[in-house]
C-alpha cells in the first residue's frame, strides 16, 4: 500500500514542480482530470484498487502531505482539485483525508474473493455463533437464516450473508459436493476451525493475502483494528 501511496504521491509532487502547472496548482488547483491521466500513466489500475476513482486514491495517498483535495461545496457537480495544503484558493474547501481503515474495506469488497468484514464485535459475535453450533452439511441460504437468528440483529441478514461468504472464501468450510456452485452445495464447518482462534486466524490470512496482492503491503496496527474490539 505505502507503494502505491508513494507513487500517487510523486505524480503530484512532479506536478508541483512542472513550469505549466505549479501556478495553477497555487491559484486555482489543478483538476483531478489532469492527476487523473498522470496517474493512469504512471499507475495502471491503480485508482481502481482504491474504489474506482482517483478521487478515493488521492484521498488517501494525499494524507499529512503538503497536498489536499477541495471542491466547491456549491458547484454542481462538484469537481475536487488537487492543491497546497496550507493555501487553499478562496472558495474551495478541503476534503478530509481518508482513513486507511476505509481503503481497506473497500479494496476487500471489490473483485474476488470478497471479503466483507463486520466491526469487530460483530465479528467476533457470529465466531461465537459458529463455533457454539457449527454447521453440517446445511446450505448456505440455511446458515444465514440461522445465525442472523441467533446474533438477534446485531448484523442484518445481508451482512450475515456477507460474512458468512467471507468465511468460505477464506476456506473454513468443507463444500460438498465440491464441483458444484455454492449455491448447490452444502457446507461443513472444517474441524480445525472450530475454535475462535482459528477461525478468526483463517479470516485474517484471507485478507492479508488480498491486501497483500493488491497493495503491496499491509499495515498490521489497521489489520489488528479490524479485527480486535477495543478494550471495554
Amino acid at each position: 500500500m505505502a507503494e502505491v501511496r508513494e507513487r500517487a504521491l510523486e505524480v503530484v509532487r512532479r506536478i508541483a514542480k512542472s513550469d505549466d502547472l505549479a501556478p495553477q496548482l497555487r491559484e486555482n488547483g489543478v483538476t483531478l482530470a489532469l492527476v487523473g491521466q498522470a496517474l493512469a500513466h504512471q499507475l495502471p489500475g491503480g485508482a481502481r484498487r482504491f474504489g474506482g476513482t482517483p478521487k478515493a486514491l488521492l484521498q488517501y495517498a494525499l494524507t499529512d502531505s503538503e497536498f489536499a483535495l477541495a471542491e466547491n461545496p456549491e458547484q454542481q457537480p462538484r469537481h475536487p482539485r488537487v492543491v497546497f495544503r496550507n493555501a487553499i484558493p478562496q472558495g474551495l474547501t478541503m476534503l478530509p483525508d481518508r482513513d486507511p481503515h476505509v481503503v481497506y474495506k473497500t479494496v476487500l469488497e471489490r473483485d474476488l474473493p470478497r471479503l466483507f468484514i463486520a466491526e469487530p464485535e460483530q465479528l467476533h459475535q457470529l465466531v461465537r455463533v459458529l463455533i457454539d453450533d457449527p454447521p453440517e452439511e446445511e446450505p448456505l441460504a440455511d446458515i444465514i437464516e440461522r445465525v442472523g437468528e441467533r446474533l438477534g440483529g446485531v448484523l442484518t441478514t445481508e451482512h450475515v450473508k456477507f460474512s458468512l461468504g467471507a468465511f468460505v472464501a477464506a476456506g473454513a468450510f468443507d463444500r460438498s459436493p465440491t464441483n458444484e456452485p455454492l449455491i448447490n452445495q452444502t457446507l461443513t464447518l472444517k474441524a480445525s476451525m472450530r475454535s475462535e482462534e482459528n477461525l478468526l486466524a483463517v479470516l485474517r490470512r484471507a485478507v492479508e493475502t488480498k491486501l497483500g496482492r493488491v497493495l503491496g503491503d499491509v499495515d498490521v496496527p489497521t489489520l489488528d483494528a479490524m479485527f480486535n474490539p477495543p478494550p471495554s
